[in-house]
């Protein structure tokens, strides 16, 4: 299976990172309370032992190409039990963000700011029915409003 360019760029990014990365946002949710909110809500289901799947895509939609958030939330929606619940957590906006450099190294990265309304006709249409949104002001460092969605499969 031949990969897109897309998903080689945004491994070989990550690939570079990682390591600094994760120890720039290990306490990355300490001052982020709506953050921890929406993670803990989404983790605190009270539901039976494998009654439902769930999926936490935090901030993992953010370099796929506008154009295959369709099949992506398609495929969200194909592995989900029927009342499975989705997690999406992205930068808002709508416009194409190209990385250079990213944690003190450089990279060649694409990140897609998205409209929060936008990605919920996405889900409906992938047949997921957004059941809460949150959008949040930017904390320093970040320099545009954060959406999170709160869907369930139908």
């Amino acid at each position: 299976m031949v990969e897109r360019p897309d998903v080689l760029a945004t491994r070989a990014a990550y690939d570079t990172v990682a390591a600094d990365y994760a120890d720039l946002l290990a306490t990355g949710l300490d001052a982020k309370p709506l953050d921890r909110a929406m993670l803990a809500a989404f983790a605190a289901l009270d539901l039976a032992d494998g009654a439902v799947g769930g999926i936490v895509a935090w901030y993992s939609i953010i370099h796929t190409p506008p154009v295959h958030l369709p099949a992506v939330l398609a495929e969200f929606h194909r592995v989900l039990a029927p009342g499975g619940h989705v997690l999406l957590a992205f930068q808002a906006g709508d416009e194409r963000v190209h990385l250079e450099e990213a944690y003190g190294h450089a990279v060649s990265l694409d990140a897609y700011r998205l409209l929060p309304d936008s990605v919920v006709v996405l889900l409906r249409t992938a047949g997921l029915v957004t059941g809460a949104r949150l959008l949040r002001e930017p904390q320093a460092p970040e320099t545009v409003p954060q959406a999170y969605l709160l869907g369930r499969a139908a």
